[in-house]
This record gives structure tokens, C-alpha cells and sequence, in this order.
């Protein structure tokens, strides 16, 4: 079991470079595409964005904080996202063309058809990558979500080079996605199961169940901007919506994204031996907030250089 130090080094490690990743790859692709492209993919994103909440079902988080995890009870977390994730995959499949009437626009609904296969991929990485938070190894995370990061950047700038438009995204999403959950496999742990089950399937979805009403909630919250501007306002408008919250949500990535993975598997961690929490939740909020509040501030008054830096001229209503 890594320590709380090294598993924040390795988590700080694998977001900055993806975030460093991925604003090389904004800065070019929204250089080389238009606002409205942009659009179509932000609204397929956002169409997809309530299956991308439902796929996991909590397992993950389950297997991160089940008291008694037995080789049964990760079977049936496996065997439960497998399933969800595959009917999801379907329902996105069939609902895609409708979406793409809706919006008056063919790409939503070619976009989500492509998004939907990485439903098919998720099972086969995210229980894996939860065991292993389980026991503060975040390394192999390392390795796969950097991985996919730079496999993501690779195929979507080159495609958008090559002309590919908002289709980029798309191919680019699903190559980072084949990448992790490759590199995850290769770091399966010994003996750790590799076929589905359903023996704890009812106390699989006592917890998964509650946990995933947050996650829906979450997402529909991320998504109904992005939905309403884009049939109200039209392409154009998603995309500018969609590159103003990519650079509010700097700080969630700097941040947040690191350390909450640690935080909740340090939280489950003392939760399983009865340990108090209330130290451990006052001193990370304390932290935060000394970072957050002058990061904020900083961002308000410099609007209009960050959005010329990210996005280049054709962006400034983002500012």
C-alpha cells in the first residue's frame, strides 16, 4: 500500500500531465476548428453525459469502499457494470439519430455513435483501476491515464489537422480510451478476476444504487447548459459554452482531480476502521480554499489574456 504523500505525488503527476496534455491539444484544435464545430461535439458530449453517470453504477466506488471486499463481491461489481454499460452502449446506438434530427444536425448524433463504443471499453478498466485505488496504488493509474491522454491528443490533433472537424474529438476520445483500458489490463493484479458475476449482486446495488443518483445529478447539472444553448442559441453558442467551462474548470483539474482520488480512498480507508473524519475533511477544506479563492480571483481579472492564450481571436466571447 503506497503512502497518502506518494499516492498525491502520483495522482498530481498523472493530472498535471494530463492537463498539460490536453490544453496543448485546445490550443490547437480550437485553432484549426470554428466555434460551431466545436459545438457538435459539445452537445453529443452532453447527450451522452447521463449514460456516461449510469455506466459505472457506483461500483467503482464500491469496490473502493466495501468493508469486506471478497473475490464474489468484485465479480458482481464487474458482472453489474458490464451489464449497464453494454445496455447503455445500445441505448446511445439507437438514440443517436434522434438526437441528431433534434439538433438539426447529422454530427450530434455520428459523435455519440462513436462515444458509445468506449461504454463497451469502461468495464474492462474501471473495476481494475478501483482495487487498485483500494489499496493506494495509483501508479498503474499513472501509467493508463496518462497513456490514453497522449494517445487522445495524438489521434484528435491529427485528425483535425487532416480535416476531420468534430469527428477529431470523437476518434481522439476513443483511442485514449482503448489505450488505458490496455495498459490497465497489463497491470491487472495476480489472481484478481477477470470473469463477471452476480452471487452479491443485491449488495452490489444497495450502494451502488444511492451512489449513482449523485453521479446522475452531477452530470445533469454539467449538461443542461450545453443541451439548452445548442438547440436555443446553435452551434456556435455550445461551443463558446463549452470552451468557458474548460477554463472555469481549470482549477477542478489542477486541483480537485488530484487529490479527491486520494482523499476518497484515504476517507473509505478510515471509515473501514472506524477511524473519525471530521479532522481529515476540515483540513482538506481548509487547504482548498486557501488555493481556490486567488486562483479565482486571478482568473477574473485576466479573462481576456487567458482566453487569447488557449483559444486564439476567434474565441474572445469566452472571455
Amino acid at each position: 500500500m503506497t503512502s497518502p504523500r506518494r499516492a498525491i505525488a502520483f495522482s498530481l503527476t498523472t493530472q498535471y500531465g494530463i492537463i498539460l496534455t490536453n490544453l496543448l491539444t485546445t490550443a490547437v484544435v480550437s485553432r484549426l476548428l470554428l466555434p460551431e464545430e466545436v459545438g457538435v461535439f459539445s452537445i453529443a458530449a452532453a447527450f451522452v453525459a447521463l449514460g456516461l453517470a449510469l455506466r459505472d453504477f457506483g461500483s467503482s466506488e464500491y469496490i473502493v469502499q466495501e468493508k469486506e471486499l471478497t473475490r464474489d463481491r468484485i465479480r458482481t461489481a464487474f458482472g453489474v457494470t458490464l451489464g449497464i454499460s453494454w445496455m447503455l452502449a445500445a441505448v446511445v446506438a439507437l438514440l443517436a439519430p434522434f438526437a441528431g434530427d433534434f439538433y438539426n444536425e447529422t454530427g450530434v448524433g455520428d459523435v455519440a455513435l462513436v462515444m458509445a463504443i468506449s461504454f463497451l471499453l469502461l468495464p474492462f478498466g474501471s473495476i481494475t483501476s478501483a482495487y487498485h485505488r483500494r489499496q493506494m496504488n495509483f501508479k498503474p493509474m499513472m501509467y493508463g491515464r496518462l497513456a490514453g491522454a497522449i494517445a487522445s491528443s495524438s489521434v484528435t490533433m491529427t485528425c483535425a489537422y487532416f480535416g476531420l472537424s468534430y469527428m477529431s474529438m470523437a476518434w481522439g476520445g476513443l483511442a485514449g480510451s482503448l489505450t488505458t483500458v490496455a495498459v490497465l489490463t497489463y497491470y491487472r493484479p495476480a489472481g484478481f478476476p477477470k470473469t463477471p458475476g452476480i452471487r452479491e449482486i443485491r449488495r452490489v446495488f444497495s450502494f451502488a444504487g444511492r451512489f449513482s443518483l449523485i453521479s446522475i445529478l452531477e452530470q445533469l447539472g454539467k449538461a443542461i447548459p450545453e443541451l439548452v444553448i445548442g438547440k436555443t442559441l446553435g452551434m456556435a453558442g455550445a461551443g463558446l459554452i463549452s470552451r468557458t467551462q474548460t477554463t472555469t474548470h481549470i482549477f477542478s483539474k489542477l486541483v480537485m482531480s488530484a487529490v479527491s482520488p486520494v482523499a476518497n480512498a484515504q476517507f473509505a480507508q478510515k471509515s473501514r476502521l472506524n477511524e473519525d473524519l471530521h479532522g481529515l475533511y476540515v483540513t482538506l477544506v481548509k487547504h482548498i480554499t486557501v488555493l481556490a479563492w486567488p486562483f479565482f480571483a486571478c482568473m477574473a481579472l485576466l479573462a481576456e489574456e487567458l482566453t487569447l492564450t488557449l483559444f486564439g481571436p476567434n474565441w474572445l466571447e469566452v472571455a
